[in-house]
């Protein structure tokens, strides 16, 4: 029985390997990490199998860090913080991806305080414009002095 389940767990970790080989030739990263991730699960000691994952995470944040530039340029900084924040968890070492989104981050909050801004300076509009008086107005024909 012990054989049988260290050969059926060899097994199932090869499988998952070949699947994330699969998926980091089609150039499905995190597809790929999640693969990887599952064979090392099953095979804690296989180095190959280690440095297949660290590969696949350094490419899924690069091709999530490429994501988030797409999104800057487009002027959507919340989808950027997005996409950075998951370059992050693949790859925590890498500064320019930490550095870039506590930039995005400082632009929403930012974006947030204008927008907020502009909303009290609207509903303080609204309020002058609606307790104005109306200007007195004289009749020609009054003989009041």
């Amino acid at each position: 029985m012990v054989l049988v389940a260290l050969v059926g767990g060899g097994c199932a970790a090869k499988w998952a390997y070949r699947q994330g080989e699969e998926a980091a030739t089609q150039g499905e990263w995190d597809l790929a990490v999640a693969r990887y991730t599952r064979a090392l699960e099953k095979d804690p000691d296989n180095i190959g199998y280690k440095i297949a994952l660290e590969n696949a995470r350094i490419q899924a944040s690069r091709y999530h860090y490429d994501e988030a530039k797409k999104h800057l340029a487009a002027k959507d900084p919340e989808r950027a913080a997005e996409e950075l924040e998951i370059a992050s968890n693949y790859d925590p070492s890498n500064r320019s991806v930490a550095d870039d989104l506590l930039l995005v981050r400082q632009q929403i909050l930012e974006r947030e305080r204008e927008r907020s801004e502009r909303d009290h300076y609207e509903e303080m509009k609204a309020e002058a414009e609606a307790a104005r008086v109306p200007l007195p107005v004289l009749s020609p024909r009054s003989p009041v002095p």
